[in-house]
This record gives C-alpha cells, structure tokens and sequence, in this order.
C-alpha cells in the first residue's frame, strides 16, 4: 500500500496504526540459500561466548532470518550465542534450526513469556544474557561495543524504533495516571494485578525522532523485554522472571525488584533496534 504524507511521519503513522492486524503470519516462509549459508557461517565463528541472545520463537521465520540476519551482520567476530526458546513449531522450521547448528529450548505447554526466557537463560552459556524479540532487528552497528562491559549492578535496554522510521516506539517505561487526563500510548494493566486502579504505563519518547532523545544513557523505570540485557549472576540472584506473569508485565516486574535491590535501569539511547510491535505476539498460541 502507498502511503501519502511526509515520509518518516507518514511511516510512523502507518506503522501505529492497525495495520499489523491486515498481516497474517507468513508461515510458509523460507530463508534464500544464500542467506542460510551465511548464518550457518556465523554460527560456525562462536566460541566461548560472552554473550547470550535469548529469543523465543514459534514458526515465524519471516520474524526471525531477518532478527538474526541483522545480528549477523551486526555482532561481527564479537564472543556470542544465540539460545532460541521454541514454543511448538513445526517440523520444517525445527529442521532449519538444526540445519544452521542453532541451540534451540522447547518450551512445551500452555505459553509462558516468563517461563520461555527462564528456560533459554538455564541454557545459555555467556555470562551475559541479552533477551529479544524475534520480531526486531539491529540497526546500531557496533551496538555490542557499547553494550560492553555490562555493569554487575545494572540493566540495560534500547531504544526501540517504528520499522523503517527514525520514530521513537520505546526509549524506558514511565508510570502515569490515567485518571489526569488522556493516555493515548498508556497500558492500563488488567484488574487483579497489584497496584491502584488509576496506574497506567507509559512508553517514553513515543513519536518522537530519535535524534531528539538526549542524553545517551537515561535512568528509567523499567525497560521492555523486547531488549533486556543484565549479568547472569544479577538475573540468578533475581530468581529470574517471575512466571506468575505469564504474557506480559514480567519485564516491569523484574525491573521493580533490581531496583529494589540497588540495580541501575538504563535505557541506551545509542543503541538502536526496529521493532515490529506485537509482530511476534502469540507465538506461544
């Protein structure tokens, strides 16, 4: 579909609205010859990693070749891994797991965000764990350099952009009330979680371009999971994500309960990454 408008703020637009709903899940996906040739390649260069990138996953390779394409192309001759924590998918897509020598988890049973990554940081070897979506891709170069060293005592996310944009999606999560006035971008967390009934959730920068968002490294309140990074000493000590969050939350969560224990929450404003909201949602269905 055409979009009219001014360009960067037409895609934006485009990319908040609906139109993910239009997008059925393109199953019958298949990654080029050369393409898997050159993950396969980058799978062969790991040696003892520092690094582990956990990414849950379920049938849609058309989410994840490009998620690793780009970290490929991204993470160089850096000491990483990629752990993937699948949800029950196909035969076809198991086989191309194996075809490229990744490490993949089954997480069987009912879907569990929560219990997905704890199950993926059991298996990952770095003593640095990196949790994302399958439905990003790096766009920062050397976004592993700055990621490193990754402070004991911290946690680190990115800045999330709208896909094909130099637009904000998530730069740190803010709580607002949603009672004051209108939260257009608010998450209103369902009834029978903890927390008074006026407190909603809020993306910070939403919208806005990214080169408006200073400085560099900000404190917030929490980070998404889309792109979660800490120690896997802090992530132990932690207990990990709580797995009475099933879907969502759990992130926030786990940044509450580091904070409570004297961890920094930083966002990364240089470090950047596209994100399909909600692209990879429902892979556990």
């Amino acid at each position: 579909m055409r979009i009219r408008g001014q360009g960067d703020r037409a895609r934006y637009l485009w990319a908040r609205s609906g139109s993910r709903s239009f997008r059925s899940a393109q199953t019958s996906f298949w990654p080029s010859t050369e393409t898997s040739a050159r993950l396969k390649a980058w799978v062969r260069s790991w040696t003892e990693p520092k690094l582990s990138i956990c990414i849950p996953t379920r049938d849609r390779l058309d989410l994840l070749v490009p998620c690793l394409s780009s970290l490929a192309a991204t993470c160089g001759r850096h000491p990483v891994d990629v752990v993937l924590g699948d949800t029950g998918s196909s035969r076809r897509t198991l086989k191309f797991y194996s075809s490229l020598g990744l490490e993949s988890v089954s997480v069987p049973g009912p879907f569990s965000f929560s219990r997905v990554c704890n199950e993926m940081a059991r298996a990952a070897r770095g003593e640095t764990l990196l949790f994302l979506n399958s439905d990003t891709e790096a766009i920062t170069s050397d976004w592993v350099e700055r990621l490193w060293p990754v402070c004991d005592r911290e946690i680190i996310g990115a800045t999330l952009v709208y896909p094909g944009t130099h637009r904000v999606q998530h730069a740190g999560v803010e709580v607002v009330s949603s009672t004051s006035r209108w939260q257009p971008n608010a998450y209103r967390p369902p009834r029978g979680n903890r927390g008074p009934p006026w407190l909603a959730l809020q993306n910070i920068g939403t919208g806005k371009r990214v080169d408006s968002m200073k400085p560099e490294c900000a404190h917030v309140m929490a980070v998404t999971g889309a792109f979660l990074c800490t120690s896997r000493a802090r992530f132990e000590s932690l207990g990990g994500f709580d797995e009475a969050y099933r879907v969502d939350l759990q992130d926030i969560d786990f940044c509450l309960r580091g904070r409570a224990r004297d961890m920094d929450v930083i966002c990364r404003r240089d470090i950047l990454f596209a994100h399909r909201h909600s692209g990879s949602r429902g892979i556990g269905n």
